[in-house]
């Protein structure tokens, strides 16, 4: 076939069928081509065949996410040209013989490597030909730009059906929840996550957000749950050390600065038993220095549902990279761009959740308008323009608090849906890279799932009630936390 990184550019026609095949039989490589190769790529003047069979079997991976027929590959390309205006019947035989070329070929299994560097050749060939476009042009260079994104919209046909709540012909879908075996998310959430739902994970630079999002993520792998994990941050190798902590119960400074070889035959042991309940159901994603479109996304998530292990979560740790990512990609340079684009790709998110019915975690950092709150005090939505605009773009958002020093802090949730507490205590462990609920400053009622003791609710567990004199005021002491 192909030795790997051989091809260069598209130069003959043979190539380019080769490259329409992956892209509509291969499955791997059509997830990736359906989002990201568009019909106006090919010359509709001098490849009108790749042109518009292309365009029909973009828009059928797009709805059905499978190969089509070829059969009616050739109707529907056909059908189309007709209405296009395109009725000369040698144009019509050009694109059914390019089906019939497509369909022709035969591997068994398929060369996605090779098929994906087709597809990366082809983008390149575009990028110079519109960069060539663009130096010949005389109008001014950002006007020229945006005529490239507008060229490179991704085409959409989705048809929005009006339903019928009351139409009892299919089962309907209630909206039960799953639970994800951490008890205080479970408990904040009022039992645990629903398909299609996005959370917010909300809290100040090493406030605990990763260490939340490992230690609920890890929790769901050990039910047997699928979980993709986005990292935007941090290289996942950097973070199988706190997992390893977390799952086999070992404190974080027997692992860190050491490599593999280094630690006892005990402690390796104890983390590969511990590991194989999780095997295969955590699978993490380097986005620490690419990734910069919600599409990378989405053919993660349908590869995963192709392998018959539809997502229970997706993790994005965290959002603002991302953000940075996509807003840099855009040449308006308005100075709320970025707040515009979290707006855009935070309504993809639900978009997403809701088209694959799978739960999606979203971490995002605050700034300074709750960082610097003392550890004694409750995050709080409405004085926190920042943290509102976020927590209103979820289904439901956690604030977490400063962290005393004992590792206590408040969790705080953003909208009450049947929960059994929006607001508590927990402790975070960060030794052992996992958080957990009070097990002494505070009376935690299983059976009601909530706290009781309401003494223990007006001040921080684990500290002691601070004197007037000290920097809490004598009203916050008299009346507890606000």
């Amino acid at each position: 076939m192909s030795e790997s990184g051989v091809v260069r550019e598209i130069n003959s026609r043979g190539l380019l069928v080769r490259l329409l095949t992956y892209a509509v039989r291969c499955p791997k490589v059509a997830r990736v081509a359906s989002t990201q190769l568009q019909p106006t790529h090919f010359d509709e003047s001098t490849q009108l065949d790749f042109f518009m069979v292309w365009f029909v079997a973009q828009q059928i991976w797009l709805k059905g996410g499978a190969a089509p027929h070829p059969q009616h590959l050739k109707d529907l390309t056909v059908n189309l040209m007709n209405g296009e205006g395109y009725t000369d019947p040698a144009l019509h035989t050009a694109a059914v013989n390019l089906v019939e070329e497509i369909y022709a070929f035969h591997e068994d299994p398929w060369n996605v490597e090779y098929g994906l560097e087709l597809l990366n050749a082809k983008f390149e060939d575009v990028f110079r030909r519109d960069v060539m476009q663009v130096a010949q042009r005389a109008e001014g260079r950002n006007d020229a730009l945006q005529d490239i994104i507008q060229k490179h919209q991704q085409l959409s046909v989705n048809q929005n059906k009006p339903f019928d709540p009351f139409d009892m012909k299919t089962k309907p879908t209630l909206s039960k929840r799953d639970s994800t075996g951490s008890i205080y998310f479970d408990l904040i959430t009022g039992g645990g996550t629903i398909p299609s739902e996005v959370y917010g994970i909300l809290g100040p630079s090493g406030g605990g957000k990763t260490l939340m999002a490992l230690d609920i993520s890890c929790h769901m792998a050990e039910r047997g749950k699928r979980v993709e994990y986005f990292s935007y941050e941090q290289p996942p190798e950097e973070l199988r050390q706190r997992m390893f902590s977390r799952i086999a119960s070992i404190h974080i400074d027997s692992l860190k600065n050491r490599e593999w070889d280094d630690l006892s035959e005990d402690t390796k042991k104890k983390i590969t038993a511990a590991s194989m309940p999780l095997k295969g159901n955590l699978m993490m994603h380097d986005r620490s220095s690419t990734g910069d479109s919600v599409a990378d996304i989405i053919n993660v998530i349908r590869e995963s549902i192709s392998e018959g292990r539809r997502p229970d979560l997706v993790v994005i740790d965290w959002l603002w990279p991302l953000i940075l990512r996509i807003s840099s990609s855009d040449t308006r340079g308005k100075q709320t761009q970025e707040r515009v684009v979290m707006q855009r790709v935070t309504d993809q998110i639900k978009g997403i959740a809701a088209e694959y019915k799978t739960c999606i975690l979203v971490l995002n950092q605050l700034s300074i308008e709750m960082s610097k709150k003392k550890s004694s005090k409750k995050p709080q939505w409405f004085n926190s323009a920042e943290a509102g605009s976020f927590a209103w773009l979820m289904h439901y958002c956690i604030a977490i608090g400063t962290q005393d020093e004992q590792g206590f802090c408040w969790l705080v949730g953003s909208k009450a849906r049947n929960n059994a507490k929006t607001s508590f205590v927990v402790q975070c462990l960060g030794a052992m890279n996992r958080f957990e609920l009070p097990k002494n400053s505070m009376l935690f009622d299983a059976q009601r799932g909530e706290f009781v003791d309401s003494e223990n609710l007006n001040r921080m567990p684990g500290r002691e009630r601070a004197s007037a004199s000290d920097d809490d005021s004598a009203d916050e002491l008299k009346g507890g936390l606000v």
